[in-house]
């Protein structure tokens, strides 16, 4: 039995190399302790794909590039906070899935703050697969409770008590917030973030 089986769709793809990472923006609407964006990037609002910088207006150029990648199979969308690009999020992602196929899988990484029943609604119309949220608030994820969009919870495992205690009270709740998966990444420690551990 394969590891891979008990993984998001996003994470599975990620594991073969087949997800091209898309910063859409590095603006944020929250400053956690545990961010790894580099501070001279944080706040500011430009595109990176591999580590390729363009300019905020520059989506058409990424999706020319994703649509000439043959190896790829889906797009993870990160930030900064996706949400405050919204139209510009939406707009990528509906070209995308005109260009590669509705079956190219596309993910969007979130604090959760910003969602809104309407926005879900059009993120779900246009096809968004899989939604990962940053938090361990229950009140975010009664957002998404009755979304067909796949909901993961996406979190750093940090080692303090209060923290560890608040992950432990939302897993009692998966199944009721239609979590369908919770990902727990390793603590990232950075330049940023040092003084945490």
């Amino acid at each position: 039995m394969e590891i891979t089986n008990h993984i998001p769709i996003g994470c599975q793809k990620c594991m073969k190399c087949k997800k091209q990472q898309v910063h859409i923006t590095f603006l944020c609407n929250k400053h956690c302790n545990y961010c790894p964006i580099p501070k001279e990037k944080f706040g500011l609002d430009f595109i990176e794909v591999s580590g390729t910088r363009y300019s905020a207006n520059e989506v058409d150029t990424i999706i020319d590039k994703i649509s000439q990648d043959t190896q790829i199979e889906g797009i993870s969308i990160s930030g900064g906070e996706p949400f405050l690009v919204f139209d510009k999020v939406i707009y990528l992602i509906e070209k995308v899935k005109k260009v590669k196929g509705k079956d190219f899988h596309v993910h969007l990484y979130t604090n959760g703050i910003l969602i809104t029943e309407k926005k879900l609604n059009l993120l779900e119309k246009i096809g968004l697969d899989e939604i990962r949220v940053d938090s361990l608030e229950i009140e975010t994820f009664e957002k998404l409770k009755d979304t067909k969009i796949d909901v993961v919870c996406e979190v750093p495992c940090i080692p303090e008590e209060k923290y560890l205690n608040q992950l432990k009270k939302l897993s009692i709740f998966l199944d009721k917030y239609n979590i369908k998966y919770l990902n727990l990444n390793e603590f990232e420690v950075t330049e940023e973030n040092q003084n945490m551990v």
